[in-house]
């Protein structure tokens, strides 16, 4: 078999005719392309029947979800100690804002957090149903918009914009 580079080589060095060579170019451009599909379904394929192959057990250690129990409860956590300490250098640090932009960004944010709810059959964020101007709570939410506006805004701080 024939390497990449020494088929062009080749090409280049044996044809003396610019069409030949253009339709040889166009040739090994092809065959690059059914190898590289070939390739890219030979990868789908085979990670498909390495999970079909694996127990039940297996299945969930490689699930990539954290599950529940291994959360922290949000009303702990490191956000609500450093929040609830009142040092602007803490949360200027954290998050990039002293405590009167951050509250002020959270009279704006709060109205959004609590008309969409992360709880659907889907799994998309969908809107809350509202009677009488108030967003109709089904299941209770287990952050506040504080605690999702300083994660927000603590990601965009460390690991750059969404």
């Amino acid at each position: 078999k024939i390497c990449r580079s020494q088929k062009i080589i080749m090409v280049a060095s044996d044809s003396s005719d610019s069409s030949a060579t253009t339709d040889n170019n166009q040739q090994l451009d092809d065959d690059i392309d059914d190898e590289f599909f070939f390739l890219l379904h030979l990868c789908d394929t085979q990670r498909y029947s390495f999970r079909r192959q694996l127990h039940l057990a297996a299945r969930r250690r490689r699930d990539r979800r954290i599950p529940r129990i291994a959360l922290q409860d949000p009303h702990s956590s490191a956000w609500v100690r450093l929040f609830t300490s009142n040092s602007d250098q803490a949360l200027i640090t954290f998050v990039g804002l002293d405590y009167r932009c951050f509250n002020y960004l959270n009279t704006k944010f709060k109205p959004l957090y609590d008309r969409y709810s992360p709880y659907s059959s889907t799994g998309r964020i969908r809107l809350r149903r509202v009677v009488n101007g108030v967003p109709v709570l089904r299941r209770p939410l287990s952050m506040d918009s504080r605690g999702c506006l300083g994660l927000v805004c603590s990601f965009t701080r460390t690991r750059g914009s969404l």
